[in-house]
C-alpha cells in the first residue's frame, strides 16, 4: 500500500474509533515528504485519546515540517494545556 493509501486507512479507522490500531499504523510509517500531514494526523488521534500533551507535541511538529495551515493553528489554540 502507497503512503497516501495508508493516510487514508488511518483516517477512515479515526471514524471507527480503531484509534489506537490507527496510531500503531501512523507511527510504523516513514511519511517522507508527507511529514506535516502526517503529524497532523498523529495529533488528532492523540486528541481523540485525550492525549493532549502528545496532540500538541505532534502539532507543533506538523508546523515544524512546514504546516501553515489555518485549521492546524485552530486544533493548537483550542487545545487544552493540560494532559
Amino acid at each position: 500500500m502507497n503512503i497516501l493509501g495508508i493516510y487514508y486507512l488511518c483516517m477512515t479507522m479515526i471514524l471507527d474509533y480503531g484509534l489506537e490500531r490507527a496510531l500503531g499504523i501512523v507511527n510504523s510509517v516513514i511519511p517522507g515528504p508527507f511529514e506535516a500531514g502526517y503529524s497532523e494526523l498523529r495529533g488528532d488521534i492523540y486528541f481523540a485519546l485525550g492525549r493532549n500533551v502528545d496532540a500538541r507535541e505532534s502539532y507543533l511538529a506538523a508546523q515544524q515540517a512546514g504546516s501553515a495551515s489555518d485549521i492546524l493553528q485552530l486544533k493548537l489554540s483550542q487545545l487544552p494545556n493540560d494532559n
